[in-house]
């Protein structure tokens, strides 16, 4: 009996597997302009993204290393302009998921990286405008074809105004589920929030906390959980296997 008791409770713990973390920080992410004065060329190229990574593109944009084989890298365009989002690398499809902004922009100079250089160009004040949503499915290195995926929202590091506040919301299927008010330091600060199961979380205008501001804040990183499917493990399979063996003995027995 006891036997059987020990495998059944095993099964719980290797049944589901972990959740994935991922920080979006955009160091990955550059812009470069066409060819012309002061147009991209393959040395800033390659000096971004690696040896391996070709030779300059003749088309302005902001440009992503989703896949970081050294010697073969794959780098997409992820838009003309403003700050679409950041994909997560390495994924199998390549570029099918990551996190997509919404309401902000990057100042985009040639060959310049995103990382800390993200701000608002969407005024909460006029609406839930400034918000980020996590996407799975995406083809086409197109967000807007993606499909809006629950997350768990560990964190967030953004620069906003010494002492402004700012009204923090996180939603699921347009459900307020968590809300917290963040202070500005005037520099780059991480706030720890640990929310599971959201779809958007959005920066909000409200009554107590208004943001009536653009370009104030300044967006560092974004920290997420994105839960794996709960699949069962061979060992998993064979542990349950022999609970149910050990069971059916024990009511033998006591048959």
């Amino acid at each position: 009996m006891l036997a059987g008791v020990i495998a059944l409770v095993a099964i719980p713990a290797l049944w589901g597997a972990s959740a994935r973390a991922t920080t979006f920080d955009f160091t990955d992410e550059y812009y470069f302009s066409g060819p012309g004065q002061n147009g991209c060329n393959t040395t800033q190229w390659r000096a971004a993204f690696g040896s391996g990574a070709g030779v300059c593109p003749h088309q302005s944009g902001i440009y992503q290393e989703t896949n970081t084989n050294t010697a073969n890298p794959t780098i997409v365009r992820l838009a003309s302009s403003g700050a679409p989002g950041e994909f997560v690398q390495n994924t199998v499809p390549n570029a099918s998921k990551g996190l997509q902004l919404f309401g902000w922009g990057a100042s985009l100079n040639n060959a310049t990286s995103l990382a800390n250089n993200i701000y608002n160009v969407a005024n909460p004040f006029n609406g839930s405008v400034l918000y980020f949503r996590y996407e799975t499915n995406v083809t086409g290195n197109l967000f807007s074809n993606g499909t809006t995926t629950a997350f768990d929202f560990n964190a967030i590091t953004f620069k906003g105004a010494l002492g402004q506040t700012f009204t923090l919301d996180a939603y699921l299927g347009g459900v307020l589920q968590d809300r917290i008010v963040l202070t500005g330091t005037g520099g780059f600060t991480t706030y720890t929030e640990n929310w599971a199961n959201v779809d958007t979380v959005a920066f909000d205008n409200t009554v107590a906390n208004p943001i009536n501001c653009t370009g104030c804040i300044y967006l560092g990183s974004i920290g997420i959980n994105d839960p794996m499917p709960r699949v069962p493990e061979p060992m998993s399979m064979a542990l349950l296997g022999a609970g149910l063996i050990g069971l059916g003995v024990v009511r033998r027995m006591r048959g």
